[in-house]
């Protein structure tokens, strides 16, 4: 699952003149903590495998 949402991620930057941008989902307590596209942070706040591999390297700041 993670490296399909990796090749996703990137295949939306790549595409950037086609798509604005993307979102993630799945977050708040209402979802249980197996679900795939959790991205609620672990019990001692550290980020969850599918923050760290998938999602942080397309993150970008937002513009000053």
């Amino acid at each position: 699952m993670l490296s399909r949402r990796r090749y996703l991620l990137s295949f939306l930057e790549t595409n950037s003149d086609v798509f604005i941008g993307w979102n993630g989902w799945a977050g708040g307590s209402a979802w249980p903590l197996d679900y795939a596209l959790n991205l609620n942070p672990n019990a001692d706040g550290s980020d969850r495998v599918q923050m760290t591999q998938a999602f942080l390297k397309h993150l970008t700041p937002p513009a000053q």
